[in-house]
């Protein structure tokens, strides 16, 4: 077995390890860079990252998880959902690995747009595989590297549905593609997955911090810099 030659993350390492999480639409992505612009402008160094990706690497087996179905062939073979948390799990890895430790082990904040608890909530709780699975998966995938504080972006299903069609619109009107795999989803599935996120938050209320999504980006920015100069000390 290979080991890991990696110094070993202190506390206040992962002080410094904050994660984004929250149903597609809700303005992830966004917010991680207002976190960054915002952290910048105190010259504080921040690395802002994502899951499934984060290195060259981790993209290549994202492809293979937002894969729907071959397109060169009659099948209509689908990933499984254990295929799913395998993928992510092992973009994981490398992403922790050779990515999120380095940056921590640099004294960066590290901000990631999504990381272990939408594999809870996507595989675990939608996708209904057992607990004890996803939680070996992840325990091997982060080498014990787990965020501090995570930022719950919350919204109604219906109001992110709206969003979602109007990126869709956009990304079309300029010529470019940004659906993602779970955007024409059902509105149930999307509703399972604030269900799934909320019930995290109420395990964990101290590492989880909800914020209403339904609110101007700039004022989700603010709002959060606000939590993060206490969390973060500066």
């Amino acid at each position: 077995m290979q080991k890991n030659n990696f110094t070993p993350l202190t506390k206040e390492h992962l002080r410094r390890f904050i994660s984004i999480e929250g149903c597609d639409g809700a303005g992830k992505t966004r917010l991680a860079h207002n976190i960054k612009t915002l952290l910048l402008q105190k010259q504080l160094d921040a690395f802002i990252t994502h899951e499934p990706g984060g290195t060259p690497l981790a993209c290549r087996i994202r492809q293979l998880f937002k894969h729907k179905a071959p397109s060169d062939t009659s099948s209509a073979e689908r990933l499984t959902q254990e295929a799913d948390a395998l993928l992510v799990s092992a973009a994981r890895a490398q992403h922790v690995r050779y990515a999120i430790i380095p940056a921590l082990l640099s004294a960066k904040i590290v901000v990631s747009d999504r990381f272990v608890d939408s594999t809870r909530v996507y595989q675990g709780y939608v996708g209904q595989l057992p607990t004890e699975f996803i939680e070996t998966l992840i325990s091997h995938s982060t080498y014990g590297c787990l965020p501090s504080l995570t930022f719950l972006l919350d919204a109604s299903p219906k109001f992110l549905c709206k969003r979602r069609k109007e990126r869709q619109e956009s990304s079309t009107a300029s010529q470019t593609s940004s659906v993602e795999r779970f955007d024409d989803a059902a509105l149930s599935f999307h509703q399972k997955i604030r269900e799934g996120y909320l019930a995290l938050e109420q395990k964990d209320t101290q590492r989880f911090c909800i914020i209403d999504a339904h609110k101007p980006a700039d004022d989700i920015a603010q709002q959060v810099m606000e939590v993060m100069q206490k969390h973060l000390a500066i």
